[in-house]
């Protein structure tokens, strides 16, 4: 799977909330179902998965740039 130890997803499955590992889970859910409707033949299907898939990387971009720490400016004493 892609979230396992050598997988491609490994660090948002790790670090990721809750909506981002439901992210990796349909990710990895659409990959593997758009490639069962590709070689089946069934072309709504197939990209009902591909659309899936997309917007849950985008959700894993757009989070991934929300949780990255801005710079913190200047200490008040």
């Amino acid at each position: 799977m892609m979230w396992r130890r050598s997988g491609l997803l490994r660090r948002e499955w790790a670090d990721g909330t809750g909506l981002q590992r439901a992210a990796v889970a349909v990710i990895t859910v659409a990959l593997v179902g758009f490639l069962t409707m590709f070689s089946l033949g069934h072309r709504t299907a197939m990209l009902a998965f591909w659309l899936a898939g997309g917007v849950s990387g985008l959700i894993l971009l757009l989070s991934g740039r929300a949780r990255s720490d801005p710079d913190p400016g200047p200490v008040d004493t």
